[in-house]
């Protein structure tokens, strides 16, 4: 896996890495969350189906799907194997689930998401076999790692995702050919901006995602991109002429996010 250098142009030398210990990573990313991953925290440290065995993290993210967080240190342990059972558990007990989420977030919200599970696993390093075991995989399982630098730098780097996310079913109807040809160009055009971005269709919209939301695309009024830089802002796109002009901002706001 990748090892990225933080270097200052200030200073004029390499920041160099901090070793932190799984206390202190969980406390960091938990305290910023949001801004971090895109994820509301729902509980953590919580015996979901065992009082022996504690889910580490369970939130929902900007899509409104349940996201279940697990952390680890070194290279080789059981954490995806952990994770995929409580995968597994939420998928069979859904109204279990949802009964004490409810008790936490309240019906409004509780009744809003999808509780068909994703799994973070967040660690200081990954392997081949790792990427190979989630590929086998009907979940979707994103391995994020993480380097901490002095100075209180944190870097938070997608390694590998597993599949994309189907949400719901897009309903929307192309008025003719040239349209549906119009929305494949975009979508082509989105997924080729990293391997790391990930689509995820809903029944309202289709987001696209590396850590977080990055961009939207929605059908209510015709084709409409919504890109992330700072705010959203919404882009008509009617024709592959406003798909070009659309291009260098949807490369800033995927570099920028």
């Amino acid at each position: 896996m990748s090892d990225l250098k933080l270097f200052s142009l200030t200073n004029k030398k390499e920041i160099k890495k901090n070793r932190l210990g799984k206390h202190e990573i969980r406390e960091l990313i938990e305290e910023n969350i949001e801004d971090l991953l895109g994820i509301t925290l729902i509980f953590k440290d919580y015996p979901l189906y065992s009082n022996e065995e504690l889910v580490e993290v369970v939130g929902y993210d900007e899509n409104y799907q349940l996201v279940v967080i697990e952390y680890r240190i070194g290279r080789f342990s059981s954490t995806i194997n952990k994770g995929l059972i409580y995968l597994d558990y939420i998928k069979n007990n859904q109204g279990k689930v949802k009964s004490i989420i409810s008790q936490e977030l309240g019906y409004d919200i509780t009744n809003n998401l999808n509780l068909n599970p994703r799994l973070i696993v967040i660690g200081n390093d990954f392997n081949k076999y790792d990427e190979y075991a989630i590929k086998q995989m009907p979940f979707v399982i994103e391995l994020i790692k993480y380097q901490v630098f002095e100075n209180k730098f944190i870097l938070l780097e997608k390694n590998y995702q597993s599949t994309s996310s189907y949400l719901g079913i897009n309903h929307y109807e192309f008025k003719n050919l040239e349209e549906h040809n119009l929305y494949k160009s975009i979508r082509e055009l989105m997924l080729a901006l990293g391997d790391e971005v990930l689509e995820v269709n809903t029944n309202n919209y289709i987001a696209y995602r590396k850590i977080k939301n990055f961009a939207y695309l929605t059908f209510e009024n015709g084709i409409e991109l919504k890109v992330k830089k700072n705010k959203f802002k919404t882009i008509k796109i009617k024709n592959l002429k406003d798909l070009e002009k659309a291009q260098i901002a949807l490369e800033v706001c995927y570099d920028e996010n």
